[in-house]
């Protein structure tokens, strides 16, 4: 290994609880921490936004937070687990979620002795009271899609009768739920009037191809550039052209993708990542069109046009 190299072996995206901060995770962050501090009914809190955009690794900050501004207290009281994140992707072989296993790793994430409960009711029962015995403040629930994947996009009666269950599980327990998911989340809130004046959407958006983001996006870059030093033989920053092209501006994309590079130059015997080597292991085109359509066709459905703008203030105006 030559002066200045690292070992390749402890290159931080292979920790899977490492998260590089950036403005727009930040951003969410201090987004999230304002909708919780603020008080308020027991509306949904949402993280949505694009495959790869970070979603979750903005829940994995916001719970480090909370549990760092509550440290003294948890210290005080053992009992006290002030933030948990779980993952709820649990669906039964027809496709179906599985409310079953969701009790039971909820109970599992919460450390409760027996966590395998035997019908939904029992499901309910203890993991209401465990967030009591616990006093958990936030749920944060991830890959949340699958809470109604079982429900055809307009069918507005099974999507609110799903978001019911979900704020049951937690009513009367003073725990606060956030869901994180795609933007196939989004009828979860917008259902009626109530539902999307009761709750709060924080978006994780991609940069994209604006001058502004783009500029964000090479600045980001040339961070990574100081924090990863020698672990890659070329700049990052000098690049960002071809590399925002091949990430389309996904923090999570690029994330995997570097990882991937390092993986390979290890297993080459490379001591850096070089550049031919992170080209190489670039994401296939078909396969980034792909993201790339789900990301636009998920923006779209929060873009307002000027006309609808202009549509909307002429309704107000004719009050």
């Amino acid at each position: 290994m030559k002066r200045g190299e690292r070992n390749l072996a402890g290159f931080p995206f292979f920790n899977e609880d490492y998260t590089f901060v950036h403005p727009n995770l930040v951003e969410a962050v201090n987004k999230l921490k304002l909708y919780l501090a603020t008080p308020g009914d027991a509306g949904l809190i949402t993280i949505i936004g694009p495959t790869g955009a970070g979603k979750t690794h903005v829940g994995r900050e916001l719970v480090k937070a909370i549990i760092k501004e509550n440290a003294k207290e948890m210290i005080a009281d053992l009992q006290f687990l002030p933030a948990v994140l779980a993952s709820i992707a649990l669906l039964t072989a027809q496709g179906k979620f599985n409310w079953t296993l969701f009790y039971t790793q909820l109970l599992t994430a919460l450390q409760h002795p027996n966590p395998s409960v035997r019908d939904l009711a029992e499901g309910r029962r203890k993991l209401q009271t465990v967030l009591q015995s616990r006093r958990v403040l936030y749920l944060l629930l991830d890959e949340a899609d699958h809470f109604i994947s079982d429900f055809a996009a307009d069918d507005v009666e099974g999507i609110e009768k799903q978001a019911n269950v979900l704020k049951s599980i937690v009513q009367g327990t003073g725990t606060r739920l956030v869901l994180i998911g795609s933007y196939d989340v989004a009828p979860l809130v917008r259902l009626n009037g109530q539902l999307a004046r009761r709750n709060r959407r924080v978006h994780m958006a991609r940069y994209r191809s604006t001058a502004e983001d783009r500029r964000v996006f090479r600045s980001v870059l040339r961070d990574m550039d100081v924090h990863f030093r020698g672990y890659f033989s070329f700049s990052l920053q000098e690049h960002h052209a071809v590399i925002y092209e091949s990430c389309i501006g996904l923090m999570g994309v690029l994330r995997d993708w570097l990882a991937l590079a390092a993986k390979a130059s290890m297993r080459d015997g490379e001591s850096t990542i070089s550049l031919e080597t992170l080209f190489a292991e670039r994401i296939p085109i078909d396969v980034l069109k792909t993201i790339l359509d789900c990301a636009e066709n998920g923006e779209a459905r929060f873009h307002v046009s000027e006309a609808e703008a202009k549509d909307f203030k002429r309704r107000v105006a004719a009050q």
